[in-house]
């Protein structure tokens, strides 16, 4: 499990990126909102696969791709 909570994010920004990861532990992929609007992150145990810039990634298509990358895993 990756233990990641946010506590604060500023809805006037615009723009959210995302960090693809995996969880040490089991290996599971999972979706990190990070930039300027998410404050105060604690996050767990994880490797950083991949960066997605929320120019080219909003959340629908972030979880498109991590379903994706997730489905072609098995």
């Amino acid at each position: 499990m990756i233990e990641f909570i946010i506590k604060d994010i500023d809805d006037h920004a615009v723009q959210t990126n995302w960090l693809l990861v995996e969880c040490v532990t089991c290996s599971e992929l999972n979706l990190i909102p990070t930039g300027k609007n998410i404050r105060l992150q604690n996050c767990g145990t994880y490797l950083i696969k991949e960066q997605l810039d929320g120019k080219d990634y909003n959340q629908n298509s972030a979880l498109d791709y991590l379903a994706h990358l997730k489905q072609n895993r098995s």
